[in-house]
Order: structure tokens, then C-alpha cells, then sequence
């Protein structure tokens, strides 16, 4: 939300200096917000936002700002990018045994990115270039994990100076070491992304038992499915593209990457497959039934797992209304995308893999706990009682008649001698 008395963030080439040096966080935030530029808090000494949208709820409304680190006065200070504040930023990471300088340097010799408006060195060593947006024109956040570089614009934020992160056991801030001499001008991010992470001309011949004419919809789904990337696959086409789920932006702090998705990130989605499948089985008996149900058992845990990522910062999404009742920063098209997605993987499973004569103890086990303890970690360590009350209806829609079935199927089991 914006003051709507000064609608438009006014930067000068002093502004980022002048905050900088300001002798708190607190006092900080209140300049950035009296220049009209909108901030929000995140967790002292990290990048986790403490609002419950994350970068949506960023204000320039002074007495909300006032409010929030007063509440909280060591909270670093988060900066949308984009439309909302004007700038766009340029983040080269480094790691350890990696850095993204190399690569930034190769940019600006072809002349990428090379009229920034101040750079900010940050706590482990990286850098924010910084540069003016131009209104009205989107230029979305991306990341290229293989360069080391990403992008912040639409949809994204950055840790503005002077916060402080720990790196390396010791807190460092956020510093501006340069400010322009030249015009600033703003940076082709689309350009710059293309010169990082060229297209591969070359196309991937299709996989083992996938048909080279026509188009077999059970060898599609089985391909899908047991590929072990494919919930990588599916997300890396849904972080460049916006399809199926809608256009988010991850936020670099879930660890190692591959096509600009987090590794741990399909890995989640692979151990509840079976689960899932584990229950529809049991729930159901004819194929376009279990393929339903798996579908929907695996969809509604994500309405445990999407808010408490984007609460606690992992990704933000670019449009994050309309959503479902009492889970606000997360859109429909997140589920409706999931929901494509698992009913392809469930549907290769159920036709691939042979049914048991018992669901399998340990699925089980796996699917209901993640449920109760999903239900009760949002609402007693998380703070999201929202998630925990759509999650507990709409998983528990699955989970309640999957326990009663187990219970069911007990009683009539003869008692061993």
C-alpha cells in the first residue's frame, strides 16, 4: 500500500547515502518512508519478512512504519522492487568456491548493466547494483543459479542498507560503496538474462517409450511421473514462465539450485507422491477415481506448504490475489497449476505401479502425520491459523476418511492367534 499523499518514491543519487548513514534501523526506515518509498519489516539479522504478504504489505505510510519498528526496532528493512519504489536491482551473489563477479564483469564488458545508480556491497561479499526502473514497463525477477546472478524486479525485494545480516558468525551490513557520476539508466533485464543463460538450440530427444508421432496421453503422464525431475521440471517451467501456477520469484534462501529452482523443493513433492497414491487406493477402486483422489490428497498439502514458504520469505508471488479464504499472498492458479500437475504424476503412478493388497504402513504414516502436525505446527509455531484452518479442511477432507478407512479395515482383519 502506498501513502496516497505522496504516491510517487522520490530518489535522489544522495538518497541511498543519506539512509545509510542514519544512526538506526528504526530512524532508517522512517526516511525511506518520508521520501515515499515503501519498506517492510524482516526479521532482525535476516531476510525473512514479518508481515504476513511479505514485500505486499510494504508502505510508505509513516505511522504504520513508525508502528512496525517500534514493535521490532532492530528488523532490517525490506525493499520491494519494481513499480512499487522505482528501482531495480542486480544481485551478483557469492558463495563458497563460487562467485557471481566473474560473470557480472563478462555483462558489463558487453555493455550490460553498466549505468547503475549506486552499488551496495552485501554482508558476504556480493553486490546490489542498483537502477532506476522505468514506469510502466514489467521487467519480472529471475534468477540464473549457474552465473551466480539474479535479477530483482517485479515481484521481488531486496535488504536495503543499512541492515545487517549474519555472514560467517559475524553481522555485517548492507553498505553503499559507490554512487553514480554518470546518468543512471535503467538495466534490459530480458537482455541481460539472454547474455547469462543462452537458449540451447539444440532439443532433447524425448525420453525412453514416449511416442516420436502423435500424442498417447498415458505415455505422456508416465513420462511426467517417473522421471525424477519432473517436479523440478514442472517448476523450473513455472519460475521462467508463469505456467501453470502463475508468476513467483524465489528468494535465494532454500540452498542449492537447479534451473533456478531450489533442489529441496521437488524433493518434497517426490516423497509425498507415494502417499498420496497410497491413499486414493485406498479410498477408491476405479482408475479415474484414484487418479482424482491422489490428485487432490497431493494438492492439499500444498495449502500447508505454500504459506509457510512465502511467510517465511522462501519465494513471493507477482499476483497473489485472488486466493483462497483466510490464506491471503497466494493465488488460486498455485493449486489449479498443482493440481495439473499431480494428476498427471498420479495418473502415471496408478498405471506403472502394481496395487498391494494393503496400503503400505509407512505411506501411511507419512501422509497423516504431515497432516495433524501440519495443522498443529501453523497454528502453534508458525503463527498462521488461516492455513492451518483452509489446510485442516481441505486435507483433512483426504486425510479424516483415509484414517476411518484404516480403522475400518482393522476391525475386519482377523485376530491373529
Amino acid at each position: 500500500m502506498f501513502d496516497p499523499r505522496n504516491p510517487v518514491p522520490t530518489w535522489s543519487v544522495s538518497t541511498m547515502q543519506r539512509v545509510a548513514a542514519e544512526p538506526t534501523l528504526a530512524a532508517a526506515a522512517m526516511r525511506y518512508a518520508n521520501l515515499g518509498i515503501p519498506v517492510f519489516p524482516c526479521v532482525p539479522g535476516g531476510k525473512q519478512p514479518l508481515t504476513p504478504n511479505g514485500f505486499h504489505d510494504a508502505t510508505s505510510v509513516a505511522r504504520v512504519v513508525h508502528a512496525w519498528w517500534q514493535r521490532t526496532p532492530d528488523a532490517n528493512i525490506g525493499l520491494p522492487t519494481g513499480a512499487p519504489t522505482g528501482v531495480l536491482v542486480v544481485d551478483v551473489d557469492v558463495h563458497p568456491g563460487a562467485s557471481g563477479f566473474d560473470a557480472f564483469e563478462r555483462a558489463r564488458s558487453q555493455g550490460f548493466g553498466n549505468d547503475w545508480e549506486w552499488l551496495v556491497r552485501t554482508p558476504s561479499g556480493g553486490l546490489h547494483a542498483y537502477y532506476p526502473n522505468v514506469r510502466g514497463q514489467e521487467q519480472r525477477s529471475w534468477q540464473v543459479p549457474a552465473a551466480h546472478v539474479d535479477f530483482r524486479g517485479d515481484g521481488g525485494y531486496v535488504i536495503a542498507p543499512p541492515s545487517r545480516v549474519a555472514s560467517d558468525g559475524t553481522q555485517r551490513s548492507y553498505d553503499v560503496i559507490a554512487v553514480a557520476t554518470h546518468p543512471p539508466k535503467p538495466v534490459d533485464a530480458v537482455a541481460l538474462r539472454r547474455f547469462l543463460e543462452p537458449p540451447r538450440p539444440a532439443r532433447i530427444p524425448p525420453p525412453p517409450g514416449m511416442p516420436t508421432k502423435g500424442c498417447r496421453p498415458d505415455a505422456l503422464a508416465r513420462t511426467v511421473a517417473l522421471t525424477p525431475e519432473a517436479p523440478e521440471l514442472a517448476e523450473a517451467v513455472g519460475v521462467h514462465t508463469g505456467f501453470p501456477f502463475g508468476a513467483y520469484a524465489y528468494s535465494g534462501t532454500l540452498g542449492p539450485e537447479l534451473l533456478g529452482v531450489p533442489v529441496v523443493i521437488p524433493l518434497a513433492w517426490v516423497m509425498m507422491a507415494w502417499p498420496a497414491l497410497v491413499v486414493a487406493r485406498t479410498l477408491a477402486r476405479r482408475p479415474g477415481a484414484v487418479v482424482a483422489v491422489g490428485a487432490l490428497a497431493l494438492t492439499a498439502w500444498d495449502v500447508f506448504l505454500d504459506p509457510q514458504m512465502v511467510d517465511a520469505g522462501h519465494w513471493t508471488w507477482t499476483h497473489p490475489d485472488p486466493g483462497l479464504p483466510l490464506v491471503p499472498g497466494i493465488p488460486l492458479t498455485n493449486y489449479l497449476g498443482w493440481l495439473l500437475v499431480t494428476t498427471l504424476i498420479m495418473a502415471a503412478l496408478h498405471m506403472t505401479l502394481p496395487p498391494h493388497d494393503s496400503p503400505s504402513g509407512p505411506a501411511a504414516a507419512l501422509y497423516l502425520w504431515v497432516y495433524f502436525s501440519s495443522v498443529m505446527a501453523h497454528v502453534v509455531f508458525f503463527g498462521l491459523p488461516g492455513s492451518a484452518v483452509m489446510g485442516g479442511i481441505l486435507m483433512g477432507a483426504i486425510a479424516i476418511p483415509f484414517t476411518l478407512a484404516l480403522l475400518h479395515r482393522r476391525a475386519r482383519e482377523p485376530e491373529r492367534p
